[in-house]
């Protein structure tokens, strides 16, 4: 599955006029949507297992969707987020599904902003912590997911 997806990012890439990091506008850097591939890693029933993220950030609001791969336990796979933060960088999310209601802790960092070109720098490294309240199956995730990011205010030009 993560093959697939890195296989269809590079594709994407090379067919886009993508943009980046602009030092000129400093609002591109906390309006990002990002797809994630995620290794999120159970800490009540010590099992790694993967994700599929999709996630939006407007200055300071988010939101996104989520689907958990466990197959281990009795949980529905999707998972609706919504919540504050700065930009894409720090985000605090309350989530909800049929598992019951969680809050998450996200961070989003474009490797753009560390000086890479606009195809490398929309390469992005998400970190996450979830916990769960009132499912006695489901406490703690811990994940480190890869991803591509797009810029909500730069966009991106087809061809």
């Amino acid at each position: 599955m993560i093959k697939k997806f890195l296989i269809g990012l590079f594709f994407i890439s090379m067919t886009l006029k993508m943009y980046g990091h602009s030092h000129s506008d400093g609002a591109k850097y906390l309006a990002w949507t990002t797809i994630s591939v995620y290794g999120l890693h159970d800490t009540k029933n010590n099992e790694l297992f993967p994700s599929f993220d999709l996630n939006s950030s407007f200055l300071l609001i988010n939101g996104g969707i989520d689907y958990k791969n466990i197959s281990y336990i009795d949980a529905k796979k999707l998972s609706a987020y919504v919540g504050l933060g700065i930009g894409s960088l720090i985000q605090l999310q309350a989530g909800f599904s049929k598992d019951g209601f969680s809050l998450r802790n996200r961070y989003d960092v474009q490797l753009g902003a560390f000086g890479f070109n606009s195809y490398f720098g929309n390469t992005t490294i998400s970190l996450s912590i979830e916990r769960y309240f009132n499912n006695p199956d489901m406490k703690w995730f811990l994940g480190v997911g890869i991803g591509f990011s797009i810029s909500n205010i730069g966009g991106l030009n087809v061809f």
